[in-house]
């Protein structure tokens, strides 16, 4: 695959979960025309085959790679493979946390740091507070936005579970039934396919009790589908797209966006939003998931760097 030069290209993981990504520079020699997408079915099936070979828990890998609008609409399918097996998602999932704080208005609002919330830090990532780069201390009262940044970077669960309380009411239980409502207006309509339903802001699955807030009946899922889909539809919203930017939550000046997620019930999973670089029409969404071990990891993250090579950056 011919790509376009990168100066600095380098990630770094921020707690096993989030890709971050150094700014880029475009080259003039040797650009693609803009706007068109041109990974194929074979090069991600390619992709796919060398760098998750394996689901998790008994499952087979599972993917979707979408191309989408401005506006996060699916154009067309570029690769799919068991993209409608429900599973556990883990931390993906806190893409549509963050943008449920976003749309309930709560990012402004005050919220204290309780012993709930460090009880959920100790079952995943420790939140950081941006302005202060300092963990919060139980009483503490911080902007709902510290949250929503340590949130998609550091992948903090107490930060997730603090976030559902920056809603008006207050109750971890309404967020939770507004993700749901959420997801399905986004892409509930668009497919056949809608097969999503999330118990808590952070995706833990295990102790499911004590990390339960809706119907008890229902089991915490998605698949490769509909988390693509949502991804798409979230980053589709420019006022979000520009919240995100605003708290330094994009990567690359095209606004690339990643989120991953490890759990044993889920393996090692990732979503992306990749504007296609120079280009404000287009770019690819894409739900990966796969084995549950730290080389899985490695591998889905080089193979994240291959489509954000082969999309210009």
């Amino acid at each position: 695959m011919k790509t376009l030069s990168l100066k600095k290209f380098a990630f770094r993981v921020v707690a096993a979960t989030s890709l971050v990504g150094a700014p880029y520079e475009l080259s003039a020699a040797g650009s693609k025309k803009l706007c068109e997408v041109t990974l194929t079915a074979s090069q991600l099936q390619s992709l796919m085959r060398q760098y998750v070979p394996k689901g998790s828990n008994g499952r087979a890998p599972a993917a979707a790679f979408f191309e989408v609008d401005s506006n996060g609409a699916v154009i067309r399918s570029l690769y799919t493979l068991n993209a409608n097996a429900a599973q556990a998602v883990a931390s993906t999932q806190k893409i549509v946390s963050a943008y449920a704080a976003y749309r309930n208005g709560g990012l402004s609002n005050i919220v204290t740091w309780s012993s709930e919330d460090r009880f959920y830090d100790s079952e995943g990532s420790s939140a950081v507070i941006r302005s202060t780069k300092k963990n919060p201390t139980i009483g503490q009262s911080v902007r709902a936005h510290e949250y929503l940044w340590t949130l998609l970077t550091h992948s903090s669960n107490g930060a997730a579970l603090a976030l559902s309380r920056s809603i008006d009411s207050g109750s971890t239980r309404a967020f939770v039934a507004s993700m749901n409502d959420l997801s399905y207006d986004l892409i509930g309509r668009e497919t056949s396919s809608f097969n999503s339903y999330f118990q808590n802001p952070a995706g833990l699955t295990d102790n499911a009790d004590r990390y339960e807030f809706g119907d008890a009946g229902k089991a915490q899922r998605s698949t490769a589908d509909n988390m693509a889909r949502l991804t798409a539809r979230i980053m589709g919203d420019s006022g979000f797209r520009s919240t995100m930017k605003k708290y330094g939550l994009t990567q690359y000046d095209g606004g690339v966006v990643t989120k991953g997620g490890s759990t044993q019930a889920a393996g090692k999973t990732l979503v992306a939003f990749i504007p296609l670089a120079g280009c404000k029409t287009k770019a690819v969404a894409y739900a990966v998931f796969g084995e549950g071990t730290e080389a899985a990891w490695t591998k889905i993250k080089q193979l994240h760097s291959q489509v954000v090579k082969e999309l210009g950056y």
